[in-house]
């Protein structure tokens, strides 16, 4: 008796199913999801609105870990009021990205101790923002990256969220960081 009220159920949802994959065809023309579709259903976050994509790679997480960096290590480049910057891996093209741009980024970020208290990954989704929107340190430590790149950021406690500190992350800590821009809007 159970099974018969599951196939009641199952035989219409799997028909309705059935119809809106063939209707959906017939509109788009191909089995194949475009950019539009694939930005629409959580793949990646949808354009912002008035914004045009000027720079964009695959929407992967690859190349970012979840493995602190070496703080000692040789590659860091300090740029000004203690913020440092690695580039793992230089991005593709000519355009960077500006404060005033919308980013696609993935990211993972450490405490002192090595603990990560955020990250994109866990999540599986990439997050959009503006340079604008996000930490001093981030702000001034991501200008100029371009699509694709890796970077790196040690950032000290005033560039990130100073005395007041912001949950999980206790007053006065530095932070690390691993980002990966996926795409550039403007």
């Amino acid at each position: 008796m159970e099974k018969d009220k599951i196939l009641q159920i199952a035989v219409p949802a799997v028909a309705v199913a059935a119809i809106i994959l063939v209707i959906a065809l017939i509109v788009n023309g191909s089995s194949e999801p475009t950019e539009e579709t694939k930005r629409g259903s959580g793949i990646a976050p949808p354009i912002p609105k008035g914004k045009a994509i000027v720079a964009e790679v695959p929407i992967d997480s690859e190349g970012v870990g979840m493995t602190k960096p070496d703080l000692n290590a040789a590659d860091w480049k300090d740029i000004g009021e203690g913020l440092k910057i690695w580039d793992v891996k230089v991005g593709e093209g000519n355009i960077g990205i500006v404060t005033s741009d919308d980013g696609l980024w993935h990211y993972t970020g450490w405490l002192p101790g090595g603990g990560i208290f955020d990250s994109s990954l866990k999540g599986g989704e990439a997050m959009a923002f503006k340079l604008t929107e996000v930490i001093a340190g981030w702000t001034r430590g991501l200008a100029g990256m371009k699509a694709g790149g890796i970077r790196r950021l040690n950032i000290p406690s005033p560039l990130a969220y100073g005395s007041s500190g912001r949950d999980p992350i206790p007053p006065n800590t530095d932070l690390v960081f691993e980002v990966k821009l996926l795409r550039i809007s403007r």
